[in-house]
């Protein structure tokens, strides 16, 4: 068993198991407990492999009002029945007693009566997922279902309502660490200002910051739109995750007087944010406003060029948040043609030889997966 650290917050269980062939059939349980009452993992109902029968069952007591999404990029449907079951919880007390001389311990056994909304899924024959071309993540995919937390409802208290909208997630998100870490700009101010000395074209200097930022921090293959140790070590280290580098990226870009903001984004593996979610989204890049566009930069790629993504970055949508708590979806998807052309210049003489010769171009992405197999930072 094998514990893979995904990022500062996270860990990934691996198993493996010996003399496993083609064939041989494994069986194996798992209990989670999780300390997160209010949230519950989706539940996955089609894998890379064919499934001769599934059952599944979901057991959510009565206190907890769930909203069921289904993944709308899958063909598949399940038919879900609810029902209800009572239960029965029984817990013990302790009770203290002193005299004044002595003290002793009275235990009594209560119990609480509830009902449970019960979920069940019985399906035969179900599909394997098969690759195939230009799928950007298969397990986007596949067929599962997802939990919206709508409400608690606990005996002795009102209702206390959770489901939210985008603008109150942003908000929260932006509140919580983003916006103070955008305002501290005093670790780099010198730097800027020599790298930016007469220099007064809007798209030259989001060249130069990018390009600078690209060099100065590392990424740390980390993930997350929450600073590990905030932007000022990352910057000494030379080190970040993900939203250290951006978010410095960001910030040195509203220094130097231009509208930039950072986006929200899930990478593929994460899926896509079906509803008001702030687990939905893992992943943050920079935005920047010109004139004639508005680019979106991630400067955690050596590779990439100014407006590109790497492939971890562009899946369907991101949400972009602003300053006053407004925020707005932008496509992920690359709106420039990328290009890769061959050209050949031939000619046949008198003996019918052939001389010429052939030159390749690469452009957008194309350009970038060139750098990348060459080694070629840009």
């Amino acid at each position: 068993i094998f514990d893979e650290e995904v990022n500062k917050y996270r860990l990934k269980t691996k198993i493996t198991m010996p003399a496993v062939t083609e064939g041989s059939v494994i069986e194996y349980s798992y209990t989670i407990r999780s300390p997160f009452l209010t949230s519950i993992d989706d539940t996955k109902l089609q894998y890379t492999i064919p499934v001769k029968r599934m059952e599944v069952q979901v057991k959510i007591p009565e206190f907890f009002g769930f909203k069921l999404h289904s993944n709308l990029k899958s063909g598949l449907i399940f038919n879900i029945d609810k029902s209800g079951e009572s239960f029965r919880y029984a817990y013990q007390q302790s009770h203290r007693n002193n005299n004044g001389w002595t003290t002793s311990s009275d235990y009594s056994t209560n119990s609480i009566d509830y009902m449970l909304n019960v979920y069940t899924i019985e399906e035969d024959d179900i599909p394997a997922l098969k690759e195939e071309p230009f799928v950007d993540y298969l397990e986007n995919y596949a067929a599962y279902l997802k939990w919206e937390l709508m409400y608690t409802k606990f005996p002795n208290s009102t209702i206390e309502n959770f489901t939210e909208t985008w603008e109150s997630v942003t908000k929260t998100i932006y509140e919580g660490s983003l916006g103070k870490e955008l305002k501290q700009d005093r670790y780099f101010r010198k730097d800027i200002d020599q790298l930016l000395e007469g220099v007064s074209n809007p798209a030259t200097k989001v060249a130069m910051i990018y390009n600078y930022v690209k060099k100065k921090v590392r990424w740390n293959d980390f993930v997350g739109y929450y600073t590990d140790n905030g932007l000022k070590s990352a910057y000494q280290d030379g080190a970040g995750n993900c939203a250290d580098i951006n978010l410095m990226l960001t910030s040195m870009l509203q220094y130097a007087g231009l509208t930039a903001n950072p986006v929200l984004v899930s990478t593929p593996d994460n899926g896509i944010p079906v509803f008001p979610t702030r687990t939905g989204f893992n992943y943050l890049i920079a935005s920047v406003e010109l004139p004639e566009q508005t680019l979106l930069l991630d400067a955690t790629d050596p590779f990439a060029s100014v407006g590109e993504l790497p492939k971890r970055a562009r899946n369907f949508q991101g949400r972009l948040i602003r300053e006053e708590g407004t925020s707005a979806w932008v496509d992920l998807i690359p709106t420039t043609l990328s290009e890769f052309k061959s050209y050949m210049y031939i000619s046949l003489d008198e003996d019918l030889k052939i001389n010429g010769k052939t030159s390749k171009a690469h452009q957008g992405l194309y350009a970038k997966r060139f750098r990348e197999n060459n080694g070629m930072s840009d």
